[in-house]
C-alpha cells in the first residue's frame, strides 16, 4: 500500500472522498482488500491515540520473543507505522514519567505558608486583612481575587505580592504565581525574600519544569542559614540522580 492510497483512505474516513473514488485508487495499485486496509489504518490510529499507551508499550516489551516476531511479518510501510507508533509511545511514556516525578516531588517538598495573624478590628488595613483571612482559611481563590483588587487600586506592598503569589500557587496556577514571587525573591530587603525563593522552586515543580527548578536551587543551597536549605539540598540530589 502506497502513501497515496493511505492519503486516500484518510480522506475517505474524514468524509472528503467517496468510497467509489477510494476503490478506483485501490484498483490502480492492485489492492483488492481495501476494507481490510481501511480497518488496518483505523487500528493504527487507535493504537497511537489510545489513552493506555504506556500499558500497551510495557505489555509489548514483556511479550515472549515468538510474539514479537509477528512484527517482522509486517510490510515495509506497516513496519514504518509501527516504528512511528513506538517512538510516539516512548515519548508519551517519558513525558508521563516526568510528569509523575514532578508531581511526586512537589508533594514531597510542598510548603504551605500558614499566613499572618488576622486582627481586623480597628485596623486601617481592613481590606488587606480581609483578603488574608480568606488565605488563612485556605480559600486561595477568593484571597487572590481580593489581593489583585488591592494591587489594581494602587495599594502595593511585599505582603500583598507574596500572598498573591502563594495563593495562585496553592490554587494550581503556578505560572501566574511566578511574577510576584520573582520580584520578592530578588529583593534581599524583603521579609518574604527567602520564602519566595522556595515557592518559585515549587512553582517550577508544579509546572513540570525540572530543569528550571534545578536552576533555582543553587542560590538556596549556597546559603546554609536559609530556612529551606535542607529541603533544597535533598531536592537537588534527587534531580541530579534523575538526569
Amino acid at each position: 500500500m502506497t502513501a497515496a492510497l493511505i492519503a486516500k483512505i484518510e480522506a475517505f474516513l474524514e468524509g472528503r472522498l467517496s468510497k467509489d473514488a477510494l476503490h478506483a485508487q485501490a484498483e490502480l495499485e492492485g489492492v483488492t482488500n481495501i476494507d481490510e486496509e481501511i480497518k488496518w489504518f483505523q487500528d493504527s490510529q487507535v493504537a497511537i491515540e489510545a489513552a493506555g499507551l504506556r500499558d500497551q508499550l510495557q505489555e509489548a516489551l514483556s511479550q515472549p520473543e515468538e510474539k514479537k516476531g509477528i512484527i517482522r511479518q509486517l510490510g515495509p510501510l506497516r513496519t514504518g507505522f509501527a516504528i512511528a507508533a513506538s517512538i510516539l509511545l516512548l515519548v508519551v511514556v517519558y513525558w508521563g514519567m516526568q510528569s509523575e516525578q514532578s508531581t511526586s516531588l512537589y508533594a514531597t517538598y510542598e510548603y504551605v505558608d500558614p499566613g499572618l495573624p488576622v486582627l481586623m478590628s480597628q485596623s486601617d488595613q481592613h481590606q488587606l486583612y480581609d483578603a488574608l483571612s480568606y488565605y488563612s482559611e485556605e480559600n486561595y481563590t477568593v484571597a487572590a481575587q481580593k489581593l489583585r483588587l488591592l494591587l489594581e487600586a494602587g495599594t502595593k506592598s511585599d505582603t500583598i505580592s507574596y500572598y498573591l503569589g502563594a495563593s495562585l500557587l496553592y490554587q494550581g496556577k503556578p505560572e501566574e504565581a511566578v511574577p510576584p514571587l520573582t520580584t520578592l525573591s530578588e529583593d534581599s530587603a524583603s521579609p518574604f525574600h527567602l520564602r519566595a525563593q522556595w515557592l518559585l522552586v515549587l512553582a517550577a515543580l508544579k509546572e513540570n519544569q525540572l530543569a528550571e527548578a534545578q536552576q533555582l536551587l543553587p542560590i538556596i543551597v549556597e546559603n546554609q542559614t536559609h530556612p529551606f536549605f535542607e529541603k533544597a539540598k535533598q531536592l537537588q540530589l534527587e534531580l541530579d540522580k534523575s538526569e
